[in-house]
């Protein structure tokens, strides 16, 4: 058997090991002090030296009797075939198979996946690929103690798909991958072949604009009423998260595909599904809402005390409203009573804000009791689709204030201890926020000298 190895450099600087044997291209990174984790093993299966059908027909003890005297690279091919073998084994004797298509980044996109799939894998056979740069795939399978990951190159992560039977195809988020419009074609190819389900989850507006939370060239939301309306806004922007040679090509590939592959666009809160409703009135009846399931905490307990203590929570970006923080957080030298804590990672250098760092979610009702926490601030500047830290904040029982944006704003108003800020704007909701804490302290003063009053009605004793 020939085998051979060498290094391959690309674009970015990061230098790989190709070990290739029996037609399987096995990439393996070289580690140093820059590289902080363990690379996964990246696999690239080649059709052109080799059909997937006939990798999977190998049989494994061949296999490894004709690999045996190439200790060093045996390891490789045997992880190889065995992430083949076991994902064929397990999609042909499990009762249902979905296949999750998703991003690489982290967030609450993330966090919905893997409790989805922690949810699911007693039962099912879960296959999860995460669109990555350079024209990669990575494909995770899990089913109850069985997982494994690998990295494909995009057109054989498509082969091995087609080898796969499936009940359920889940378009969770794209946005990720090099080209998404081209993914949307393999999804109709396995339905029609498979017959299965296709279920696409809205996390953001990649639906509809590449930019996929829908702000502008301005940096603000845009609101937008019409499709129309796009061709005139997306080239102004300078670095769409999506890079797309035509919004129309973009609009009609998804419409298209929303309309006739679809069954079903799953929305997590009513707002999302408005803008769905309003820009593709065609998949009305498609559209569901399912809000998520909001995290069990305990509830908080705040001492009295006499500082205004703002927290914000989650990690914060230019879409999650780091500008609005910077600002409110230049305002604070003119008002000492007034405190920001920001619990959560942080983007940007604040010279007077308290910042807590990355948490753990269950001790997160102690950290708002440490510090005194008056209010959550989500400072979020785009429509977000669900916001878990606005859940987290009202599990806890946490006053909590927002922009008039998105599904925050949503269940926000709704709340009776929320604030919806009536102008995007740092002075305006720090104003605001301040006049809310300072009214509902009042009013707890008013009743809690009530409740010391002797000049109580007999009554109210008799209830209370």
């Amino acid at each position: 058997m020939k085998i051979y190895s060498t290094t391959v450099k690309f674009e970015n600087g990061i230098k790989v090991k190709a070990h290739r044997l029996c037609g399987l291209s096995v990439w393996k990174k070289e580690t140093g002090p820059n590289f902080k984790k363990k690379f996964l093993l990246n696999i690239c299966i080649s059709r052109r030296e080799r059909n997937l059908g006939t990798i999977c027909r190998l049989n494994l003890h061949e296999f490894f009797a004709q690999t045996s005297a190439n200790r060093h690279d045996e390891e490789h091919y045997a992880t190889t075939q065995g992430f083949l073998a076991e994902l064929l084994s397990l999609n042909a004797t499990v009762g249902e198979t979905q296949i999750w298509f998703d991003h690489s980044w982290k967030g609450g996109t993330e966090t919905y996946t893997l409790r989805q799939f922690a949810s699911m894998r007693d039962e099912k056979l879960c296959i999860r690929l995460r669109g990555l740069d350079c024209n990669y795939i990575q494909m995770t399978y899990c089913h109850r103690d069985h997982t494994d990951t690998m990295v494909f190159i995009n057109e054989d992560a498509h082969l091995l798909l087609q080898h796969l039977r499936c009940t359920q195809l889940v378009v969770n988020n794209m946005a990720s991958y090099d080209n998404p419009l081209n993914i949307l074609g393999w999804i109709k190819g396995l339905k029609e072949k498979s017959g299965a389900r296709v279920s696409v989850r809205c996390h953001d507006f990649q639906y509809f604009c590449p930019n996929i939370n829908m702000v502008n060239a301005r940096g603000i939301y845009c609101n937008c009423h019409s499709l129309a309306d796009c061709k005139n806004c997306y080239p102004k922007i300078p670095l769409p998260l999506i890079a797309t040679a035509s919004i129309d090509e973009w609009q009609t590939r998804w419409y298209k595909f929303l309309h006739e592959t679809a069954d079903e666009v799953l929305c997590f809160s009513h707002t999302s599904a408005d803008i769905f409703t309003r820009l593709y009135p065609l998949i009305a009846a498609k559209v569901l809402v399912i809000p998520h399931k909001a995290p069990t905490l305990r509830e908080v307990s705040v001492s009295r005390h006499r500082e205004i203590n703002i927290v914000v929570l989650g990690d914060i970006n230019a879409l999650k409203g780091m500008a609005i923080v910077r600002k409110i957080d230049k305002m604070l030298k003119a008002h000492p009573d007034v405190r920001m804590h920001m619990v959560g990672k942080r983007k940007a250098k604040l010279r007077h804000t308290h910042v807590v760092g990355q948490y753990d979610l269950q001790e997160l009702p102690d950290i708002m009791e440490r510090l005194q926490c008056d209010i959550v601030f989500i400072p979020s500047i785009w429509p977000e689709t669900f916001s878990y830290t606005t859940a987290e904040a009202m599990v806890m029982g946490l006053p909590v204030a927002c922009f008039d944006l998105g599904a925050p704003a949503e269940r926000t108003r709704t709340y009776d201890k929320g604030l919806v800020i009536s102008r995007i704007d740092a002075a305006t909701a720090l104003n605001e926020i301040v006049n809310f804490i300072e009214k509902r302290r009042h009013i707890t003063r008013q009743s809690e000298d009530w409740d010391n009053s002797p000049h109580r009605p007999w009554s109210y004793l008799q209830k209370v």
